[in-house]
């Protein structure tokens, strides 16, 4: 009776762990309209080249924009990294544009970008970046923090943790079909 008992249990916590699974997962890929304050705010936020010149999400307007927030101090930040560089590569020519925002300080990702070079242009932001990501259901503010943005400016998909480069050429794909 003792085992029956304890199978249930084990039966009900894994449908729950299930279903919270497939909610989480379907949290992150609800489009947030363009117009919503929190993406105007993302896609205006000043940031800078790591040569010093000013940029804003709004600079590659009409483009699908993959926006990685990472660090030098977080390694899986620099885990994801270079399957990111070979994916912006491949999808360069379909109009996809791949963004990496540290978090960080300037001299450690200055020297980062000397030892592992990446295909795609780094940008710097700083604490208030971070916590726009908050208004973007990063409510950790963990990092890695990426979010996809379709070509009309809607957040399509985001996603705290490393992004797998087979979980992002099939969001991709999927935006890519749709436009």
């Amino acid at each position: 009776m003792n085992g029956a008992r304890i199978a249930l249990a084990a039966f009900a916590v894994a449908a729950i762990a299930a279903w919270a699974g497939y909610w989480i997962n379907q949290s992150n890929t609800r489009a947030m309209p363009a117009s919503d304050p929190a993406l105007l705010r993302l896609s205006n936020a000043p940031l800078k080249t790591l040569d010093g010149r000013p940029r804003s999400l709004a600079d590659w307007r009409g483009k699908v924009l993959v926006v990685n927030f990472w660090a030098t101090w977080c390694p899986p930040c620099r885990a994801e990294m270079p399957g990111f560089s070979r994916i912006s590569e491949q999808y360069a020519s379909k109009g996809v544009q791949f963004l990496g925002i540290a978090i960080d300080d300037e001299a450690p990702v200055q020297a980062y970008s000397r030892h592992a070079p990446v295909s795609y242009p780094l940008l710097l932001g700083d604490g208030t970046t971070l916590d726009l990501t908050a208004q973007l259901g990063n409510a950790t503010q963990g990092l890695p923090f990426t979010a996809i943005i379709d070509s009309e400016g809607r957040l399509t998909a985001t996603k705290v943790g490393i992004l797998g480069e087979a979980e992002l050429q099939a969001r991709l794909d999927a935006i890519l079909a749709r436009q």
